[in-house]
């Protein structure tokens, strides 16, 4: 199996590829991959090779591909790659798939208004995965990029863990026992996983706390400017971010929040500018067009075969890029489609010249044929000599 760890892991709706290779010393039989059930022991699950589906296999001349697209933390467990002849097993491997949640955090994350001389309380919740072989989260309250530590004369930081069957939530909280001025500032909640099967991840939440004295005591209003402006920007074709700001304001001062809009676009389906077969090699030259998200992945639908998929090169966009596919086709006439994939999604057929038609003539049979017409003709001159 290839990647070779025993325990792989992803983040929940993450995507994984594994492929399975046939021993070199045993080329005869079928490669095929099972999900070991996690309810009857000893029974194995077969994964379909209806590509539609999230977890699914495709056959390769020696090999077997294992796709786990978009998967969900219930498709976590133990897969098995099973060499068979004849229902005879000759080898098997297998690998335990963990996917983990994103970390979640929650809080009192916007701006606090106290007192001076009052008590007050600030609350942080980390939500993730409960799995023994992981690192416990920490969690760290930080003030205007300083970390907070714990003084019981002014400041306390309480840690409560809340543990269920399959999540663990810390509820910290950083409390005051008497507000000054000096205590006013930004105060960040920040939590660390640290796993074993997975890059450290970071979540932070910004718990904004501003303290202002009794005499100074006044509402918080809130003034949205350029909203026309926000509305048109959403709908400009051109472009796939934009930045705006909200602006808050009262008579203490002026708070902005930036955020950023996001639109992707669904590719187009590409143009097959060329296409040949020749000696077990599939030649496409295809007309990358560019989008935002970039494509990242083509998918090469033969009729008659299993589906293709192949990484695009992004090399030239609006450019031919040629691809190079190892496979072995049938002679025949054989329909042919190609689709692009990115974030968003896959493209949809719009190609009026849809299903295009690969064809493969037989070099084994115009070798036969002209081997019986070397024969036939070795007949004639053997009895015409004989005559």
């Amino acid at each position: 199996i290839e990647p070779r760890e025993k325990v792989m892991a992803i983040w929940n709706r993450q995507t994984l590829f594994v492929i399975c290779l046939k021993d070199v010393n045993q080329t005869d039989g079928v490669l095929n991959w099972y999900r070991v059930s996690r309810h009857v022991m000893g029974r194995h699950e077969p994964i379909d090779d209806n590509s539609q589906a999230p977890v699914y296999q495709q056959h390769g001349p020696d090999s077997v591909k294992l796709f786990l697209v978009n998967v969900p933390k219930r498709n976590s467990g133990f897969y098995e790659c099973r060499h068979t002849k004849d229902n005879k097993v000759f080898s098997s491997d297998k690998f335990e798939l963990k996917v983990y949640n994103s970390i979640e955090m929650d809080g009192n994350k916007y701006t606090n208004v106290g007192t001076e001389g009052d008590a007050f309380a600030m609350l942080c919740f980390s939500k993730f995965d409960s799995d023994r072989e992981a690192t416990e989260v920490e969690v760290t309250w930080i003030r205007n990029n300083s970390r907070i530590v714990d003084d019981d004369n002014h400041i306390r930081v309480r840690t409560r863990v809340e543990q269920s069957v399959s999540q663990k939530t810390i509820r910290s909280t950083l409390g005051f026992k008497r507000l000054v001025k000096k205590d006013e500032g930004v105060y960040t909640c920040e939590s660390v996983y640290a796993n074993p099967f997975l890059a450290d991840a970071m979540s932070g939440l910004d718990v904004k706390h501003r303290i202002i004295n009794t005499k100074n005591l006044s509402v918080l209003s809130l003034e949205y400017e350029n909203i026309g402006k926000i509305v048109n920007k959403l709908n400009d074709p051109n472009g796939h971010s934009r930045r705006f700001q909200c602006k808050a304001r009262n008579t203490i001062g002026e708070e902005r929040i930036t955020f950023e809009v996001n639109v992707g676009t669904l590719p187009k389906q590409p143009i097959l500018a060329n296409y040949s077969y020749e000696q077990g090699v599939l030649h496409l030259t295809v007309n990358d067009t560019r989008v935002e998200p970039p494509i990242d992945i083509y998918k090469l639908e033969i009729s008659d075969i299993q589906h293709i998929y192949l990484n695009a090169s992004n090399r030239s966009p609006l450019a031919n890029n040629t691809y190079d596919i190892y496979v072995e086709v049938p002679s025949g006439q054989h329909p042919m489609m190609i689709f692009a994939h990115n974030p968003v999604g896959w493209s949809v057929r719009t190609d009026p010249n849809d299903p295009q038609v690969l064809t493969v003539s037989s070099a084994a049979v115009s070798q036969q044929s002209l081997w019986m017409w070397f024969v036939m003709i070795a007949s004639i001159v053997s009895l015409v000599n004989a005559v």
